[in-house]
């Protein structure tokens, strides 16, 4: 496992995890909305030994830079999937994603066909809705919360929703990794708390109509966040989709049922490769 600072779209650093199997074929893991790359550490490695692993942090999460102009809209987080895909080389590449990250990844495979092998949505959430939109844009502007330590600032951390489940010993792996140290030496979230204010409605059902490679749409049995008809209308909207769901989880699937996750994917990327 090593860690990779390339340039991305608008000059911006962005930051990938390199989990090995180089020369197995590609996949490109994507986090959800405020999280980072580390989520994935749990399931990564059981991938490696036929599959080469990337995971991406998204502009303004974990280690890739926050974007000053602002622009935090499912096209640029596409744009930034691109430039791991198509620049860095990786090559066409199996998409898993977890809730936010699946939109970018419909998206870059409704654009982009031959670079896309195929694809596992994680709780994602199909359509984000004016009336969504309009709360997270407008949300009150605020400086990011600076702490004195890092253990002070561990203290704060809190998953949205909760798991359901998972071994207190990975909520601590993540907030360990959550946060950074400012030069003056007080502590802030990596997160850029402008992410989502200039989110526009998206209709990810309907961009699944125009996605040709084989889809799995996973659902958590216990889903505080996406009805089963919603994600079964988002699997059906892909002429080669398939819908199957998760019992025992809530949203943080990848954390929550983990052993499961790891089974679908794998089962996933064997039958498509």
């Amino acid at each position: 496992m090593h860690f990779l600072k390339f340039p991305g779209p608008e000059g911006l650093e962005l930051s990938c995890i390199d989990y090995g199997g180089e020369g197995g074929a590609p996949v490109l893991l994507m986090h959800g909305a405020a999280a980072h790359s580390r989520w994935w550490d749990f399931t990564a490695p059981a991938l490696t030994d036929r599959y080469h692993v990337v995971a991406l942090d998204r502009r303004g999460h974990g280690d890739s830079q926050w974007a000053q102009s602002g622009r935090y809209e499912i096209e640029d987080y596409m744009a930034d999937m691109h430039a791991v895909i198509a620049k860095r080389g990786l090559g066409a590449a199996f998409l898993v994603a977890h809730s936010g990250g699946g939109l970018p990844c419909i998206m870059y495979a409704a654009h982009y066909p031959h670079n896309v092998r195929g694809m596992v949505l994680l709780e994602t959430r199909p359509v984000y809705d004016l009336e969504m939109v309009e709360r997270m844009r407008n949300r009150a502007p605020r400086p990011p919360r600076t702490f004195s330590s890092l253990e002070e600032a561990r203290k704060s951390f809190r998953l949205t929703p909760p798991t359901a489940g998972a071994p207190p010993a990975m909520v601590d792996h993540l907030s360990r990794h959550s946060f950074r140290q400012l030069p003056g030496g007080e502590w802030i979230n990596k997160l850029d708390r402008n992410t989502g204010r200039r989110l526009h409605a998206f209709d990810g059902i309907q961009w699944m109509r125009r996605v040709s490679c084989p889809v799995l749409v996973v659902r958590a049995g216990q889903s505080t966040m996406n009805r089963r008809e919603e994600l079964e209308q988002l699997a059906a909207a892909s002429a080669r989709g398939a819908f199957v769901e998760i019992s025992g989880a809530d949203h943080q699937i990848i954390l929550d049922s983990t052993d499961a996750v790891i089974r679908i994917v794998r089962g996933f990327l064997e039958r498509n490769w």
